[in-house]
């Protein structure tokens, strides 16, 4: 079971690697805070995202808005790069 650290890492990662993704300007929010917030509503109906929720804690999601720029695994991507680097 990953410790608390662990969570807040990942949670830096991908929030970091969401604010520099796709393009500079976009129409939707980059990051979409989802405390306290169900998914489906915090993201405009029938666009692509990606989200991360962390249980109890807050989560966050990103409105895809080139989807040839953005990664099908782009957790996986996010994460691997940041700890094999080291």
């Amino acid at each position: 079971m990953a410790n608390r650290h662990t969570f807040f890492c990942i949670f830096l990662i991908l929030q970091k690697a969401i604010l520099e993704c796709e393009t500079e300007w976009a129409t939707n929010k980059k990051l979409v805070d989802l405390s306290g917030k169900d998914v489906r509503r915090a993201v405009p109906k029938g666009l692509p995202y990606f989200a991360v929720d962390f249980g109890l804690d807050s989560g966050f999601a990103h409105v895809i808005e080139d989807e040839k720029m953005f990664s099908k695994n782009f957790a996986q991507v996010c994460l691997k790069y940041h700890y094999f680097r080291i």
